[in-house]
Parts: structure tokens; sequence; C-alpha cells
């Protein structure tokens, strides 16, 4: 059975499910989601998180595991880029705290297409017979520190657009990184942010630049 379980990985790889902490109010929109036949190509992901933690360029990738009867699990990756077209961000600006910075990222064409297929290819294995199981999820594996190591609560929100939602709906709210004692302690020790290691985005904002 193909299922969707989307993903935040931290530097650590350590994981935090969206399924255990998914807003009650993101559940109707995120049912209609049909891993089956959605498409890639207009999926994006967004994050909240304090602006001195960025995702290193790069880092972030859609992870597609998939098996097939008694084959050894197959894990395919996706790059997932920051998006410089313009975007609505009114669902999720206005939940933004002060120190927030908002990043929004999607599977370039290519790479959409690599995913639509690898799908379209399970799919077909289990239409001709055979037992597949598939997961999809979003990881970022690498961080930098934008200003000065982070103090205080790491609060991190995630969020999800497809075919389907056609919005960007919360999938983790408020989650404290700072709660897992070992992931907070890599966070607060990461190496600076190089010129060239986490490029701006026009889809990216901060909450400082959506506050009055």
């Amino acid at each position: 059975m193909l299922t969707y379980h989307p993903l935040l990985a931290a530097a650590l790889a350590i994981c935090l499910s969206s399924c255990s902490a998914v807003p009650l109010t993101s559940l109707p929109s995120l049912v209609r989601i049909d891993p089956r036949t959605t498409d890639f190509s207009v999926m994006m992901v967004a994050l909240a998180a304090p602006r001195s933690i960025r995702a290193i360029e790069g880092s972030v990738q859609v992870e597609f595991k998939s098996r097939i009867d008694d084959e050894p699990e197959r894990t395919d990756t996706f790059g997932l880029t920051l998006v410089t077209a313009p975007v609505d961000l009114t669902d999720m600006v206005g939940t933004l705290r002060e120190g927030d910075s908002l990043t929004v990222y999607a599977l370039s064409p290519e790479d959409a297409f690599r995913l639509n297929n690898a799908r379209d290819r399970l799919i077909a294995e289990r239409a001709a017979g055979h037992k597949v199981k598939g997961s999809i999820g979003v990881i970022a594996r690498s961080f930098c520190q934008a200003g000065g190591a982070p103090a205080g609560d790491l609060l991190v929100t995630t969020y999800l657009r497809t075919s389907e939602t056609r919005s960007f709906v919360p999938l983790v709210r408020d989650f404290d990184l700072a709660s897992q004692p070992e992931l907070a302690a890599s966070l607060r020790t990461l190496p600076p942010c190089s010129s060239g290691g986490a490029k701006p985005a026009m889809a990216s904002t901060d909450a400082s630049q959506t506050r009055q």
C-alpha cells in the first residue's frame, strides 16, 4: 500500500512525524490528498522556523521509499529547491512569530517528473499482482546558523500544499526542537551559514517584515 507520511528530519536524522501533531483543523484538507494521483509538480512545502536556523541549500529533499514483494527496500531522493516565483503566503504569515522566517520549497520540474514516474511504476507493480509498500516523506538533512546561536524555544511549523489542498495546510504547528535535548544541542552548535550555503528566495519572508 502506498502511504503518505510528511516528515521533517533535522541534523541528527531525528524525525518529527506530522501524524502525531497535525492540527485537527488540517485534517479535512489532508484527508483529500491521494498519493496515488496527486501531482507532485505543484506540491510545495513551507517551513517556519527561527531566523537563526536555516536549512542549507540542497539539503531539503523528498524521500520515496518503496518495496516490491520480498526485495530490499529502495530509497529514491528528489531535491526540493527554494521557490523563486511569487507565492501567496496569506495562509501562513499571520501566524509567524517575531524572529521567524518562512521558506517555501518545491520540486524541480525534472524531479517532479521522476517522482511521478516512481509512484506510477509502484502502482503498476501492484496492478500486476505484486505486493508493494511505499512511503513519501520530506526531510531537511543539514542546517546552519544565520546570525548567532539560537536561544530559547526553537518552534518549528511545517506546511504542505498539494494539487488537492490548493493552499498551505499546517502539518506540525509549533513543535519545539528544544524539547529534544540532543537535537537542540546540535542545532546550537551548527556552523555559520556561508554566503552561498543558503540563498534567500522571493517566497521567503520573516515576521519582522509582516507585522505592523
